[in-house]
């Protein structure tokens, strides 16, 4: 898009901000994402340690108080994942007079073991019945679980310390770049459409002018969430390294901190 005489005008008349330092703060949409992740880093943790901690009591309960007694297959159903089949094992049993019906989850290979209306061994706890499980429970057993509940709670909270850390990264380099890079006045030229669906990668052209005066058209690939903020134009700024051109970033891009 061409500019009219007196937006060239306006354009090349356009004041350039003196370079740093600025002051800066951190944007309400970081903080609340911030909050966010704390949040739920929190969750996690309350909600991975209690129910852990369920999942393993019950299970040791089992293999100190547990009473082992055979019960009958009610149904075999077939269950297929990414891992492989396995299959769901519906089974009742009679304990303190009382009849009770629970489930588990078998191997593929363990389910040649079973057939409907066939014996199963059971692990029941005799004062709550609905506490029981297929076959028998040893500590093997217990510290596996225990193992696997401590392993998957630290690999969630891990990624979730991972993603607060990379967006803290992230505000620091905006913060150091509104302090330390200088604003030059951007005119945006056009926005092309998107190179494909699955990445909607947009070209946006705009014209760049340099605290020197000289003026240079370039060219970036941008996400088209971002390339879309802008409209073709209309005037905008960048921010560019004063000792370093080429280290240049449009100033709609920058998210997590703004000039205070």
């Amino acid at each position: 898009m061409a500019m009219d005489d007196s937006s060239e005008i306006q354009w090349e008349s356009t004041s350039i901000p003196e370079e740093g330092p600025r002051a800066v703060r951190t944007t309400t949409s970081a903080v609340l994402g911030r909050i966010c992740l704390i949040v739920l880093m929190g969750i996690t943790l309350i909600f991975g340690s209690m129910s852990g901690y369920q999942a393993v009591t019950r299970l040791d309960k089992l293999r100190v108080a547990g009473k082992v007694i055979q019960g009958q297959v009610d149904d075999l159903t077939k269950q297929s994942s990414k891992s492989g089949a396995t299959y769901r094992v519906t089974y009742s049993f009679t304990i303190n007079n009382q009849s009770v019906e629970g489930s588990g989850t078998v191997s593929n290979s363990e389910s040649q073991l079973y057939n409907i209306g066939g014996p199963i061994t059971v692990t029941v706890l005799q004062d709550g019945p609905s506490n029981n499980r297929i076959g028998t429970v040893d500590a093997d057993q217990v510290d596996g679980l225990k193992g696997n509940w401590i392993l998957g709670t630290t690999v969630v909270f891990g990624i979730l310390v991972f993603i607060l850390v990379c967006v803290e990264l992230i505000r620091i380099d905006q913060g150091k770049m509104l302090i330390n890079y200088r604003a030059v006045p951007v005119h945006i030229v056009s926005i092309g459409p998107p190179s494909n669906d699955r990445a909607p990668i947009r070209e946006l052209s705009y014209r760049i002018r340099f605290p020197d005066g000289s003026v240079e058209t370039r060219a970036d690939r941008l996400d088209s969430s971002v390339a879309l903020k802008f409209n073709e134009g209309e005037f905008s700024t960048a921010l560019i390294d004063p000792n370093d051109r080429s280290k240049l970033r449009l100033l709609k891009t920058i998210t997590m901190v703004e000039c205070a």
